[in-house]
Parts: structure tokens; C-alpha cells; sequence
């Protein structure tokens, strides 16, 4: 997947970016792009490969709903 792909699913940008050739260039890390988004309780962290694809995604939390989301689950809506 490229980036407009992910951002399409996910239906944001990113919360934050790191171009690892700026940050860090003397590192051999395996992959060029490193984007982050986080929201209610959840973080994803996206690796890009120097071609603009997905390397690998790490995800940690969940997702905290609010009472009306919670609601709405339990009637099946």
C-alpha cells in the first residue's frame, strides 16, 4: 500500500511524520518513512520502504469508545 491508500482507510493523515534520511542518516534502520497517527486510546505506527509502500504497522491500544458509541453497539446500530 502507499500512503494516499493507508490515509484513505485510516481517513486521516498522519498525526506526525519522520523522514529517517533527515533524522537519522547515518542509521541503517530498513525503511525510509516512518508516519504515526493516534486516536481515542489507540496509536499506528506505519513504516515506508524507500519505494513509498508498506514495510510493516504496528498498533497498540484500543480504541476507547464513549457512552453514545457504546449505545450504539449494543442496539446493533
Amino acid at each position: 500500500m502507499t500512503l494516499d491508500e493507508v490515509e484513505a482507510v485510516l481517513g486521516a493523515p498522519a498525526a506526525s511524520a519522520i523522514d529517517l534520511r533527515v533524522e537519522a542518516p547515518a542509521e541503517e534502520v530498513g525503511f525510509r518513512w516512518l508516519r504515526v497517527w493516534v486516536d481515542a486510546g489507540a496509536r499506528l505506527e506505519v513504516q515506508f520502504a524507500e519505494d513509498g509502500r508498506v514495510k510493516a504497522a504496528t498498533c497498540w491500544g484500543r480504541p476507547q469508545f464513549g457512552p453514545l458509541s457504546r449505545l450504539r453497539a449494543w442496539l446493533g446500530w
